[in-house]
């Protein structure tokens, strides 16, 4: 679990790395005049721009997250995102870990604001897969492979700029997830499986109040 959070940090910073050096094109926009009339004024920006984020929902519950978002000058942005944790105390039997990928199509329905042209609302449609091993003392649920809980859904959500550079984004999704798992319990020096279950669930399966900084913009001043 540690060498596949190595691998998505190092490639994330490598994208970081390759949005900071990112392609221009020009762009024209018209600005009003008092008289009443208008001026054409060249600006160049970037043919996409990069946000890191982190979902503060699965960092409060100690699963820490980083995610990446590419946005096109069209409205449409795509996001993927790593969670995952490691905790353990095994001779108190407990167990918190836990590691999944998420990824999102979305389209902003605002982005043509010179300010900050990713913001306001947005639709989209996600998919995640997830792994995990839960124990509290006791009783204990495992889910050994990313196959086997699996959710997707459509998305509405609100992003909120801070700064230039830093925002909120608020995301709740609808859809179908679907979890294998294996019931288990401490006995004789052992881990002794129970029962095997499946879990299906339709409504809510997607919260997100994520803090963003943008690696570029996607227009200048």
């Amino acid at each position: 679990m540690k060498l596949i959070f190595q691998t998505v940090i190092m490639t994330l910073l490598t994208v970081s790395a390759y949005a900071q050096d990112s392609g221009t094109q020009t762009a024209e926009y018209r600005y009003v005049n008092r008289n009443g009339g208008y001026y054409v004024a060249k600006q160049e920006k970037p043919s996409a721009a990069f946000q890191l984020r982190t979902n503060i929902l699965t960092d409060l519950a100690l699963s820490p997250s980083i995610g990446l978002e590419c946005q096109t000058n069209t409205g449409w942005a795509w996001q993927f995102d790593y969670a995952g944790a490691w905790w353990n105390s095994d001779n108190r039997h407990r167990y918190w870990s836990d590691y999944g990928f998420h990824t999102e199509l979305r389209y902003y329905l605002r982005h043509d604001n010179l300010d900050s042209p990713y913001r306001g609302h947005h639709l989209g449609a996600y998919g995640w897969v997830l792994t995990y091993d839960f124990e509290f003392g006791g009783k204990g649920w495992q889910c050994a492979n990313l196959a086997n809980t699996f959710g997707f859904g459509l998305s509405y959500g609100y992003s909120l700029p801070l700064s230039r550079r830093w925002g909120m984004d608020f995301t709740i999704g609808i859809g179908y997830l679907q979890s294998r798992y294996t019931e288990y319990y401490p006995m004789f020096g052992k881990y002794i499986r129970t029962d095997d279950k499946k879990f299906n669930w339709t409504g809510p399966s997607k919260a997100e109040v994520s803090l963003v900084y943008n690696l570029n913009i996607l227009n200048s001043k």
